[in-house]
Order: C-alpha cells, then sequence, then structure tokens
C-alpha cells in the first residue's frame, strides 16, 4: 500500500526515512469490518484502537466479489 502514488508526497519530504515515518504510524490489524469490533477479541487491542486510531483503511483481499 505504501508503495502507491497516494503516499508520494510523504514519501518525498522523508526521503530516506520514510519507511521509518511510516513505520511508526501504520499498523496493520487483521479484522472483518462485517463483525462487530472487527471481530478482535484482545481487549487491550480494541482499547488501543479506541482511544489512538483517527483512520482506518479497509484493505480487501479480494475485490473479486463472484467468487
Amino acid at each position: 500500500v505504501i508503495s502507491k502514488e497516494l503516499f508520494r508526497v510523504l514519501r518525498t519530504k522523508h526521503g530516506d526515512e520514510f519507511n521509518s515515518f511510516i513505520s511508526e504510524k501504520l499498523c496493520p490489524v487483521a479484522g472483518d469490518m462485517a463483525v462487530e469490533d472487527l471481530g478482535i477479541q484482545e481487549t487491550h487491542l480494541k482499547v488501543v484502537i479506541m482511544r489512538e486510531v483517527d483512520i482506518i483503511v479497509n484493505v480487501a483481499a479480494t475485490t473479486t466479489f463472484d467468487e
């Protein structure tokens, strides 16, 4: 995802430090958008997400809708 054009401005701004910058800001979490609390069972993780996350990006594992 971070190699996409969307991140071009940040990549230019941070140069060689881009990957370090991104790793401090992004944290992938497996979940199911169709299930309450994303299907996350771990209480601490749910609390951290509720307190610290501003944006959730849903990245589908597949985009084939007629499997």
